[in-house]
């Protein structure tokens, strides 16, 4: 039998007693810079090589990466990977209304976006108020499959003010809570100074 790239790094993974399956996580999306932060939580590196983006927002047509965007990539344990989302194929990734972002593998040789044994990361986010995910629901489907994603109408909520969606513990990626939106520095930093000068005037007032 020819030993492959994707055979090695199967039994790497398996030696080391980590799947890749769920091993490479979403630990940053910045909605400004259009970026994607891939984190590998694992014990053992992952070879990218052949993996893919997969996006819509609602109602839309699915978006895809090359499946040649990760070619010479790996990344180390506890080590990361900034993707620039506007420099590959894959317009309107990060913009529009609901949003679920996949990550597919390429492990055994045949990639499939309707295989939960395929997809090792998932997200989904929306504006605050969003109640439904249209033609997503497939792909959220295969997350909940996949055991990583909570339920199908389970959104990160993305306010006006956020620009960074922010992975909690990088343990625990699955369903909506295990993130954070976060809004930009200038905004917080405002709101903070607004909420100091609002307790300093009632204190006078006091």
């Amino acid at each position: 039998m020819k030993i492959t790239r994707n055979h090695l790094a199967i039994v790497s993974l398996l030696a080391s007693g980590t799947l890749a399956h769920g091993a490479i996580v979403f630990s940053q999306i910045d909605l400004v810079n259009n970026t994607i932060t891939l984190t590998n939580t694992g014990a053992s590196a992952v070879d990218l090589g052949g993996w893919r983006f997969c996006s819509h927002d609602i109602d839309s047509v699915r978006v895809y990466s090359s499946s040649s965007q990760f070619n010479g990539v790996s990344i180390l344990s506890n080590e990361s990977y900034v993707v620039d989302t506007t420099a590959i194929p894959f317009a309107g990734l990060l913009g529009g209304n609901t949003l679920s972002v996949g990550l597919y593998n390429d492990l055994d040789g045949s990639l499939s976006f309707g295989s939960a044994n395929d997809l090792s990361a998932f997200i989904q986010f929306a504006p605050e108020g969003t109640t439904e995910v249209g033609n997503a629901e497939f792909r959220t489907h295969t997350a909940v499959e996949a055991g990583l994603w909570d339920a199908n109408g389970s959104f990160v909520q993305v306010g006006a003010d956020d620009t960074l969606i922010q992975l909690n513990d990088l343990n625990s990626s699955i369903g909506s809570t295990s993130f954070s939106a976060i809004p930009e520095p200038s905004a917080a930093l405002l709101a903070g100074l607004a909420g100091l000068l609002a307790l300093g005037h009632r204190r006078r007032l006091a």
